[in-house]
């Protein structure tokens, strides 16, 4: 009798020891195993991302969240990469139910808030791409804030789902 319940606490033991072990890993394992972000101050760049394009496609779209929660706001002035001839920052309005896209010299990220860039709104303008975004594959983008300076993000090529759903004027723009 001694020998079985010696065992059933060793079996009670080495279960326990396994619970802690899988709960520790699971804590230091990200909830999104695809979710990267990167800092520059008080700045937080999170999960910049392109969808795939054609091989054909000359253009192509870079979406991301800026936030600076904690600091006392900034401006992104501009964006760089060695994957497209140029990128500009653009906007996409609705104007009498025809998407358009424009140009603009800089987006506010204001203090305490998240500025986010998405398809059918704010986005980098990937124009003149040097190559096909295939997806699982990554290129870097450099972007550029009135204050904080320069950052280099990893952009991840991979499909947009949050809003796929909502009838994306962008799609159109490629």
């Amino acid at each position: 009798m001694v020998m079985g319940r010696e065992r059933s606490i060793w079996w009670v033991a080495v279960l326990g020891l396994m619970a802690l072990v899988s709960s520790a890993w699971l804590m230091s394992t990200p909830m999104n195993a695809n979710a990267h972000e990167f800092s520059l101050g008080t700045l937080k760049i999170d999960h910049p991302m392109a969808r795939p394009t054609a091989p054909v496609a000359k253009n192509g779209a870079v979406f991301f969240t800026i936030s600076d929660f904690d600091g006392p706001g900034d401006r992104l002035v501009s964006a760089s990469t060695p994957q497209a001839a140029r990128t500009e920052i653009h906007k996409t309005s609705i104007v009498n139910d025809v998407a358009r896209m424009e140009k603009v010299d800089g987006v506010a990220i204001p203090a305490g808030d998240a500025v986010v860039f998405e398809p059918g709104g704010l986005h980098i303008m990937l124009m003149g791409l040097k190559g096909q975004l295939v997806e699982g594959d990554s290129f870097p983008l450099t972007l550029e804030f009135e204050n904080a300076g320069t950052v280099e993000v990893d952009v991840k090529v991979e499909q947009y789902h949050a809003h796929d759903e909502e009838g994306d004027a962008h799609k159109g723009h490629h």
